[in-house]
C-alpha cells in the first residue's frame, strides 16, 4: 500500500510537471489530466483485481494443502523408544500462504505501477508525434504551394515567350511583305518606264520606216521620170537603148 501511495504521488508530480510545461496549451493539459485520471482509475481496478486474485490463491492453497495424518504408534516403536513428532499446525500453513500472497501482491503492485509514468511519457510522445505530423503537413503544404507557384511561373514564362515569338514572326512577315510590295512597286515602275521606252522606240522605228519608204518612193519616182525622159529622147533621135531588159 505504501508503494501504491508513492507511485500515485510520483504520477501526480509528473502530471503536474507536464501540466506546467504546457500550461499555454489548455487542450493539451486537459488531455494529460484525462490520461492521468484514466490511469488512476485503472490502477485502482488493478489493485482490486489483484486483491481478489490473492484471496483466491490463498483459498486454493488452503484447499490443496493436505493435512498430514497423525502417525500410528506401534509396539515396536514404543519398545525402541522412538517417539513420532506431532504434525505441523494448519494455522502456520495458512500464515505462510497469506504472507506469500501479500508478497506477490506487493510485487505485482510495484510491477504494475512502474509503467504508469510511461503513460505520461507516452502522452509526450503522442504530443511529439502530433507536432511532427503537423510540421510534416505544413512542410507538405509549403511544398505543394511552391510547386503550384513554380508551375504558374513556368506557364506564365512560356506564354510570354510564345507571345514574343509570335510578335517576332508577325514583325518579320510584315517587314518582308513591305519589302515585297516596294519591290513590286519598283518593278511596276520599271515596267512602265520600259514600256514607255519601247513605245518611243517603236514610234521612232515607225518614223524611220516612213522616212525610208518616202525616200524609196522618191527614188522610184525619179527613176521612173528619168526612164520616161530617156525613152522620149530615144524616140526623138530614133536610137535604141543599148541595154535591153536592164530591169531584168
Amino acid at each position: 500500500m505504501g508503494n501504491s501511495i508513492v507511485v500515485g504521488s510520483t504520477l501526480q508530480q509528473q502530471s503536474e510537471f507536464w501540466t506546467q510545461g504546457v500550461e499555454d496549451d489548455e487542450a493539451w493539459g486537459a488531455s494529460v489530466q484525462a490520461i492521468y485520471s484514466k490511469s488512476k482509475v485503472s490502477h485502482q481496478d488493478r489493485e482490486a483485481e489483484e486483491g481478489e486474485m490473492a484471496e483466491q490463491e490463498v483459498k486454493k492453497v488452503e484447499a490443496v494443502t493436505p493435512v498430514a495424518p497423525a502417525p500410528v504408534e506401534t509396539k515396536g516403536d514404543v519398545a525402541d523408544g522412538k517417539v513420532t513428532a506431532p504434525p505441523p499446525p494448519v494455522a502456520a500453513e495458512k500464515e505462510k500462504a497469506a504472507t506469500a500472497a501479500e508478497e506477490s501482491k506487493a510485487l505485482a503492485v510495484v510491477e504494475k505501477t512502474e509503467p504508469a509514468p510511461k503513460k505520461v511519457s507516452g502522452g509526450s510522445i503522442d504530443r511529439d508525434v502530433a507536432l511532427a505530423d503537423l510540421e510534416k503537413e505544413k512542410r507538405l503544404s509549403f511544398i505543394k504551394a511552391w510547386e503550384d507557384s513554380e508551375k504558374t511561373k513556368a506557364e506564365n514564362k512560356s506564354q510570354k515567350n510564345l507571345s514574343a515569338v509570335a510578335a517576332w514572326e508577325n514583325s518579320k512577315k510584315a517587314a518582308l511583305e513591305a519589302k515585297l510590295r516596294k519591290k513590286e512597286e519598283k518593278l511596276e515602275k520599271q515596267k512602265a518606264e520600259y514600256a514607255e521606252k519601247m513605245k518611243n522606240r517603236i514610234a521612232l522605228i515607225h518614223k524611220e520606216a516612213e522616212e525610208k519608204k518616202a525616200i524609196v518612193e522618191a527614188k522610184r519616182g525619179e527613176e521612173v521620170l528619168k526612164a520616161g525622159e530617156t525613152a522620149a529622147k530615144y524616140r526623138a533621135t530614133g536610137q535604141t537603148p543599148k541595154k535591153l531588159l536592164g530591169c531584168f
